[in-house]
């Protein structure tokens, strides 16, 4: 599964790019610059997937409520029926 760069590539390029300056003599500093920089960039790689992941279990939910819904109106005799549509309980 192919993902596009993201969030995740511009932290990773100035990972990247800090690490070479400390590479060429830069401060010691710029250690915990890189390390903050991969930290993010490994949670924008694994936030996406699981994301996606739950995104789909949600649209699985939906659907199975649909189809009982559906099954419950034609049980009880009704014939012709709209989707329902989202309905917000506060005015």
């Amino acid at each position: 599964m192919a993902q596009e760069p993201g969030l995740a590539a511009p932290y990773a390029i100035a990972a990247a790019y800090c690490a070479d300056l400390l590479e060429a003599g830069g401060s010691d500093w710029l250690n915990l610059l890189v390390l903050l920089l991969v930290w993010d960039t490994l949670k924008f790689v694994l936030i996406g997937p699981i994301s996606l992941l739950k995104l789909i279990a949600a649209r699985v939910r939906e659907a199975v409520a649909r189809r009982r819904m559906k099954r419950a109106l034609l049980s009880d005799g009704v014939e012709r029926f709209d989707e329902p549509a989202l309905v917000s309980l506060h005015c």
